[in-house]
């Protein structure tokens, strides 16, 4: 570990007003439905959770609904020594009802950076803006599992076996560093 650590600054347009893309990340059952990836803990600030069957854990710091979420973001792979980052998530809202999600990770190890950046997009943004795709743009009569966008036992066995496909690739090209889950 070199000790140096990197921001992470994306932007996403979602289908849904902010509110409802708020809700989506914090209530833990709409979390485990859009990502199909159980999530666990208390959504209020001090409150401390897990995602990805306990790969990402933190605690929310801020919460101001439909507008702002802030909390500490580690996981299971972070490098000895190193805090945990902060995720600051802003929820612009936009025309027809939709919704510019900014997101800024800092704090993060730089040689993790890429990974991380790839694993936002890839585990949260699309998921997200399917999720929203699907039907009602709140968000609302969606739970996890039959029914559910990305939350059946068979999507989440899917982004499981994704999850493994994608391990044993970093480990064939030498890299450890994981993709955040």
């Amino acid at each position: 570990m070199t000790g140096r650590v990197g921001v992470i600054r994306q932007k996403v347009v979602v289908k849904a007003p902010p509110e409802a893309v708020y809700e989506a990340y914090v209530d833990l059952e709409k979390h485990t439905a859009f990502t199909g990836s159980p999530a666990r803990g208390t959504s209020r600030v001090g409150g401390s959770f897990t995602a990805w069957d306990g790969y990402i854990s933190g605690r929310f710091t801020a919460l101001e609904p439909g507008k702002k979420v802030v909390h500490e973001w580690v996981t299971t792979e972070w490098p000895e020594g190193c805090g945990p980052s902060r995720v600051e998530l802003t929820f612009k809202r936009l025309s027809s009802g939709r919704t510019e999600l900014a997101m800024t990770h800092s704090g993060v190890p730089a040689e993790q950076m890429a990974d991380y950046a790839q694993g936002w997009e890839e585990s949260y943004w699309e998921p997200l803006r399917e999720y929203f795709s699907l039907g009602d743009p709140r968000g609302e009569g969606r739970k996890p599992g039959p029914g559910g966008p990305r939350a059946s036992s068979e999507s989440t066995s899917s982004a499981r076996r994704a999850g493994k496909a994608q391990k044993a690739s970093r480990r064939a090209r030498g890299s450890s560093r994981p993709v955040p889950r």
